[in-house]
């Protein structure tokens, strides 16, 4: 299987046994901006401007992200409808084990270029390359601390770091500030599973709780930032201090019918109500 996007055709098929290159799934006029980001991520980081780099950065993630096979059952459908050209929703999927997988997503405050710069360096502070990754829970208090220990810390953002077992058919997450993810069902109304966490990078005595859930057979579990769930009040004519839950979208959603659904919500962004606030829009539905 492979990550399935909106409106995105073309998916490479999942090589059985093959390790995860990004090199080898670039086409050579991007495969030297790949390593011009690495350069100016790591060791020269002046050597690209930001906006640049942020542009960059999310242009190959999106090409990376579309071709990376997934193995097995696990299946991943991702929505990103950015307000400007480079936007402040920064998601990431990549596997950290034989059977493990994780997924990455932050809100930053704002839109543009200052957001997804905000959101690029906390991904960059919670990936330790050279190290098991850390359980979501502590992923999140680690980069809580790391971001206020920072003279030159962004403004507070939100997320969501989630590990997916597909051979136990499990995920295991912790949200700060996100809104709460929806189990979605074939034959069961949707529920929201509340958990407890604020923003990164606002307390330094944040507690970020850890939720396991096993995924049945016909469930998929949505994650997705508060433009997305706005977009759907806005466009329901519902107050902004509902949830997603409360949303006829999300009542009719059912995870074989996810890729049309967020097609629509991405059209539905591409012509918002006039009384939206523009945001970016994303989400990202995980189902084994």
């Amino acid at each position: 299987m492979a990550v399935a996007v909106v409106d995105t055709t073309a998916v490479s098929p999942a090589v059985p046994g093959s390790p995860f290159n990004p090199t080898r799934l670039l086409p050579r006029n991007l495969l030297k901006h790949y390593r011009r980001l690495l350069n100016a991520l790591g060791e020269q980081p002046a050597a690209v401007p930001n906006r640049d780099r942020c542009f960059l950065a999310q242009r190959l993630q999106r090409h990376l992200v579309t071709r990376m096979p997934l193995p097995g059952s696990l299946e991943v459908a991702l929505l990103s409808q950015p307000a400007d050209p480079i936007s402040g929703d920064v998601y990431d999927l990549r596997p950290v084990g034989p059977d493990r997988w994780h997924l990455w997503l932050a809100d930053a405050t704002g839109h543009g270029a200052p957001a997804a710069a905000s959101a690029w360096r906390a991904t960059a502070r919670l990936h330790r390359p050279d190290k098991d990754p850390l359980p979501p829970d502590l992923a999140l208090r680690r980069l809580n601390m790391m971001t206020l220990g920072n003279p030159d810390a962004p403004d507070p953002l939100a997320a969501v770091v989630a590990e997916i077992d597909y051979r136990r058919r499990t995920l295991s997450w912790a949200r700060g500030g996100l809104p709460y993810p929806v189990l979605l069902s074939e034959d069961q109304p949707p529920r929201q599973i509340n958990s407890t966490g604020g923003l990164i990078g606002a307390w330094p005595s944040q507690q970020y709780e850890l939720v396991r859930r096993r995924l049945q057979p016909r469930q998929a579990l949505l994650f997705y930032t508060d433009g997305f769930s706005s977009l759907l009040l806005a466009a329901e004519g519902r107050p902004q201090t509902q949830t997603l839950i409360a949303t006829d979208w999300v009542r009719q959603a059912r995870p074989s019918q996810l890729l049309p659904l967020l097609t629509a919500v991405r059209r539905t962004a591409a012509d918002p109500p006039a009384d939206w606030h523009t945001d970016d829009v994303t989400a990202v539905a995980v189902s084994m």
